[in-house]
């Protein structure tokens, strides 16, 4: 009897909570034409009025876009041109490298010894077998692969596929 009272309670609390919310939300929605207080003191603050207030810049400092040098001075525009002027300079190309004329064969593998690979090149219409570190007319193998071999000639390093 005890737990039967109590759920009568909690359903009857349940209900009038419920009613409460309704009936607030349906006011809300209810109201049309009627102005609420939020709406007031928001109209009341935008009706005061703004006080402008005026200030000038001091622009008394140095122009960080123009260079003094010596007693000329220099503009941005001069400035990045003669930049410009100074990278052209620096960026010339070394001297091309002729590397002889090379083709890539392929490589043997011996069988009683399958880390040493012998490599198939042609260089200048000379075949020779060379293997990682070998140095033949200043032509330096340095890795080979399957497929392709790099290879390096005074210190310029190319990378040649099979043929």
């Amino acid at each position: 009897m005890k737990n039967r009272f109590t759920q009568y309670i909690l359903i009857i609390l349940a209900i009038i909570i419920w009613g409460v919310i309704m009936y607030k939300v349906y006011n809300q929605f209810s109201k049309k034409g009627e102005i609420t207080n939020r709406e007031r003191i928001y109209n009341q603050k935008s009706k005061e009025a703004v006080v402008k207030d005026s200030f000038k810049i001091m622009a008394n400092y140095n122009n960080p876009f123009v260079e003094v040098i010596g007693n000329e001075l220099m503009s941005a525009e001069e400035n990045d041109r003669q930049m410009n002027e100074e990278k052209i300079n620096d960026m010339i190309e070394p001297p091309r490298i002729e590397w002889p004329v090379i083709k890539f064969f392929g490589s043997v593998i011996n069988r009683k010894k399958p880390d040493i690979k012998l490599n198939l090149v042609n260089i200048a219409n000379n075949d020779y077998l060379m293997k990682k570190g070998d140095d033949i007319k200043g032509v330096k193998l340095i890795m080979a692969f399957k497929d392709s071999v790099i290879l390096t000639y005074k210190k310029e390093i190319k990378t040649f596929t099979k043929q």
